[in-house]
């Protein structure tokens, strides 16, 4: 919290409370409504954030990805939608210029479709020079075809029942996020990406990348081939050289 001056005249000038909350990006709504509930001074109800997505034309129900992460700031007992409204302004704006700007060479028909790529990448990455690097490997399958089997989306389909492992069984379950079994994209976002995400699915480096596993530290390697892949995957993930 802190203090900004409220000066409505030379002889009344005080103190009025500045409170602030961070939406974080890579996080879902669900996580930010705990966040949000939690928030001091802030009024918060049951379904702001669809309330916000309708004062604004979309009848869809689905807020996932589509209210950018940033820190906010308020007065005491200001109503969350006015928050929400900001956040969704934020995104949309950045959405727009992302999609404005986007490679010729994109496999995506739409800005929502931007939006859900941004959100998986978001989740993917834990070093940002990756960004774009992760956003090639997606472009590359979906213009090949090839389904993009990346775990996060298996996570978020999973909802509760995710305890911080994945088991070969949850990856053979249909569900409608089980990109290792459903073709081309998620129905929905699966979190909150960053301006920087949006901008790195709207223009993946120029590489011919496939593949990519983590070397556990945060960062990938990146392969081309299959072969050059499960070489990655032995040393990396199962130890065996």
């Amino acid at each position: 919290m802190t203090l900004s001056r409220a000066c409505f005249s030379v002889f009344d000038c005080s103190q009025e409370a500045v409170f602030s909350v961070t939406l974080i990006e890579g996080k879902s709504i669900k996580e930010w409504q705990q966040a949000l509930a939690t928030s001091e001074r802030l009024i918060v109800g049951n379904d702001d954030f669809n309330q916000v997505l309708l004062a604004n034309g979309d009848t869809s129900g689905l807020p996932e990805g589509k209210f950018y992460p940033e820190t906010f700031h308020y007065h005491a007992n200001d109503n969350v939608q006015t928050v929400l409204q900001r956040s969704f302004d934020m995104m949309q704006m950045s959405l727009k210029q992302a999609w404005a700007g986007r490679d010729k060479d994109l496999a995506l028909s739409s800005p929502y479709e931007l939006l859900i790529i941004a959100s998986i990448i978001e989740k993917e990455t834990g070093k940002p020079e990756e960004r774009d690097w992760v956003s090639a490997v997606f472009n590359n399958r979906l213009k090949k075809g090839m389904r993009l089997q990346t775990d996060p989306t298996v996570i978020y389909g999973m909802g509760e029942r995710y305890k911080g492992n994945i088991t070969r069984k949850d990856l053979r379950e249909a569900t409608a996020f089980n990109t290792y079994k459903i073709d081309g994209l998620p129905p929905t976002p699966i979190a909150a990406p960053s301006r920087a995400s949006l901008f790195a699915a709207a223009n993946p480096a120029k590489v011919n990348y496939l593949y990519f596993v983590s070397r556990n530290d945060g960062s990938h390697v990146f392969s081309s081939t299959l072969k050059a892949h499960n070489k990655a995957v032995n040393e990396f993930q199962r130890k065996r050289k």
